[in-house]
């Protein structure tokens, strides 16, 4: 994200941690936001990290973030609720491509939204961005309030000393509160709430507190998921599971021989979670541990 202080530009690299929480990662001062400032900064970002790249990156002029704008541009200019409800669909549903497809084509395109929107689909679509790794990253609003807080400690007027050295308290405060949470992850023991104690308890020492309550979510829905059949192969198992009174199912795999899952709604590889079908499959196998593969690293 770019903001103005002072006639230069200063761009913020945030991340979000293992507290699910936006950090402050890379940041940069550039006298002009001109196409070689923007590479030459990359470049000595990816330098720093020794070469080692994101997995995947947002800018604030992509689609991805900024959905709500998408669909609060779409409700002014349309204001049809059966349109509505299908764009909606179309950018936030839990969709296949061609699902996707088919909607977009019985709808969207008979109100004459426009052309580019759609070639730029795979930016914003959940059905398209399915599978890459996003840490559930879908609007600016994480980045606005980071800006917010880093406001108390930074002023418009600052001179380039006063800024540096107060965006460094800034950053003391960011470590400072981690440090915090680390702790309160480390030794904090939280009230087990589900009746599935061995696994809600082993999930308490494996996630931090933040991650773990997500989890916990999870695994109460988990109690939902039933297997609708199985099937061995030469390399796993399959598992056809559908929710309680849902007639749409999802294929998870087990391989054995490493413990790894997976499943193809990809919620682990885009979330970094594990999905509410996993797990369920977990409770069917009366695990009471939780695979490594389950567990981002």
């Amino acid at each position: 994200m770019t903001t103005v202080y002072s006639g230069m530009s200063w761009v913020l690299m945030q991340r979000v941690d293992h507290h699910i929480r936006t950090v402050v990662f890379g940041c940069a001062i550039l006298s002009n936001e001109s196409e070689g400032s923007y590479v030459w900064l990359l470049w000595s970002f990816l330098e720093a990290m020794k070469g080692k790249q994101s997995k995947s990156a947002i800018t604030d002029g992509d689609l991805t973030i900024k959905s709500a704008h998408l669909l609060r541009n779409a409700t002014a200019r349309v204001g049809r609720p059966g349109f509505l409800r299908k764009f909606y669909l179309c950018l936030m549903g839990d969709l296949e491509v061609d699902e996707f497809e088919r909607i977009w084509t019985d709808s969207v395109v008979d109100h004459r939204l426009e052309d580019h929107l759609y070639a730029k689909k795979h930016s914003w679509s959940n059905a398209h961005i399915r599978g890459k790794f996003f840490a559930g990253l879908k609007t600016t609003s994480r980045c606005e309030a980071l800006n917010m807080q880093l406001g108390k400690f930074i002023h418009n007027g600052y001179n380039l000393r006063e800024f540096v050295e107060h965006f460094q308290h800034y950053l003391e405060f960011m470590r400072r509160r981690e440090l915090v949470a680390d702790y309160k992850s480390a030794y904090g023991e939280p009230i087990v709430k589900t009746k599935l104690e061995a696994i809600e308890q082993l999930a308490a020492t494996v996630y931090t507190r933040e991650v773990f309550e997500l989890f916990r979510e999870v695994l109460i829905l988990a109690s939902n998921v039933r297997v609708v059949s199985t099937k061995r192969t030469s390399t796993c198992v399959l598992f056809e599971v559908a929710m309680y009174c849902k007639q749409r199912s999802w294929a998870v795999s087990w391989a054995e021989e490493d413990d790894k899952f997976s499943c193809f709604c990809q919620r682990m590889e885009s979330f970094g979670l594990p999905c509410v079908h996993m797990v369920g499959v977990l409770v069917y196998l009366n695990m009471k541990a939780i695979p490594r593969s389950l567990i981002l690293e």
